[in-house]
């Protein structure tokens, strides 16, 4: 998806709640019992994965883990995590991660008209980590530069409190 700078957070996650809504047989149709969704996003599809997520929820499914990359409007979105005695099911345990990475010097998220920097709320960790890269890249250098560590070390840490029982 792509959005305009002028679009909202507010905007963004209610797209996304009705992309999961009009797309949910489909989003679905390969999961057994016990699946569960793991999401990844990139600036202005944060609020937009917030809204999937929020919609996979209150049809009961399980998200284990979300990674925000370098989000855009981060201080304005608030993570969908389930916490007792919240749980809409009874008997859901709470297995979901949500990580906030941003860097540091990203002038999209940070300078950017309408950035809105900060720390997404219900967050479990936050990375925040300075780029090596040209000023024009940074804001993508996660994904586009094939960051082998970048991808280990994120990994690490959601295996390590997935493993946790939290």
């Amino acid at each position: 998806m792509e959005y305009d700078i002028t679009s909202s957070v507010g905007e963004r996650k209610s797209a996304g709640y009705n992309y999961a809504h009009d797309n949910f047989l489909k989003l679905t149709e390969n999961m057994n019992d016990g699946d569960e969704f793991e999401f990844i996003t990139h600036s202005m599809g944060a609020a937009f994965g917030e809204g999937m997520i929020s919609y996979l929820k209150e049809r009961g499914y399980k998200v284990r883990a979300t990674l925000h990359i370098n989000p855009f409007q981060a201080h304005d979105i608030k993570a969908n995590k389930y916490k007792e005695p919240d749980l809409p099911w009874a008997g859901q345990e709470k297995t979901d991660l949500i990580v906030d990475y941003q860097n540091m010097n990203d002038p999209v998220i940070n300078n950017a008209f309408r950035s809105s920097p900060g720390e997404i709320k219900n967050a479990d960790a936050t990375y925040r980590v300075f780029s090596t890269q040209d000023l024009t890249k940074i804001h993508r250098d996660p994904i586009d530069k094939g960051a082998t560590q970048f991808w280990e070390a994120i990994m690490t840490e959601v295996n390590k409190f997935l493993n946790s029982g939290k």
